[in-house]
């Protein structure tokens, strides 16, 4: 695997359980001037992937984080997920994309310090206000795709969901719901729809709100 401009996945080997952050639309009340008050609406912050991850080869560790947001999926064309019967329901790959392949994914990786071979798993450093959460040096380019091997089928259907079994037509979001609650999304399905759903509220309060309106990010 080389990183000289080109586009190329990644693999995991068998994953351990990973954590996806979230945060609520929230409005606060500030001042603008004298005698004048408007409301900061903060964007929700996109949920996150978070990997814990060894290389086989180096053993070195390190930690990979992916964004999730309504683009990026997993993407069952690259697996067996989509066939029928057995062949999909023991399928223990998941392979994350963006707009199936055709963006690379919003990811970093943080790896062991070069100098005293240490791992700083603070995740402090993913934080907005961390310096370490903008720096150059973690960033992932030109990734396409990126593959977890899961221990069983169903621990990729439940991170994941099983399209093999979804025939959800998807007209209203009552729809949506549905398929959700009936896992064929999984937890990673979940997360995009709580994102979502914060993303309108976002932009309700944006666009409905007759207050005087400063847009910002959570620090």
């Amino acid at each position: 695997m080389t990183n000289n401009g080109r586009s190329f996945s990644i693999s995991s080997g068998v994953s351990s359980n990973s954590n996806s952050s979230n945060s609520d639309v929230r409005s606060v009340s500030i001042s603008t001037g004298t005698n004048s008050t408007g409301l900061l609406h903060k964007r929700p912050v996109k949920p996150m992937l978070v990997l814990f991850t060894q290389n086989r080869q180096g053993d070195k560790f390190s930690f990979v984080t992916v964004q999730i947001d309504d683009e990026t999926n997993t993407n069952p064309e690259r697996c067996n997920c989509r066939r029928s019967g057995r062949d999909g329901a023991s399928c223990d790959i998941a392979a994350i994309e963006k707009k199936k392949g055709d963006a690379p994914i919003s990811a970093r990786r943080y790896e062991q310090s070069p100098s005293d071979g240490e791992m700083d798993w603070n995740l402090a450093r993913l934080a907005l206000n961390n310096p370490a959460s903008t720096s150059d040096s973690v960033n992932w380019p030109n990734l396409k795709r990126l593959s977890i091997k899961f221990p069983t089928p169903q621990a990729r259907a439940k991170f994941c969901g099983t399209p093999n079994v979804c025939h959800c037509k998807i007209k209203k979001e009552g729809d949506l719901l549905k398929c959700i609650q009936e896992r064929h999304r999984g937890l990673w399905g979940e997360v995009q729809e709580n994102y979502r759903r914060q993303m309108n509220s976002f932009h309700k309060q944006r666009y409905e709100s007759r207050s005087h309106v400063v847009y910002g990010v959570t620090s």
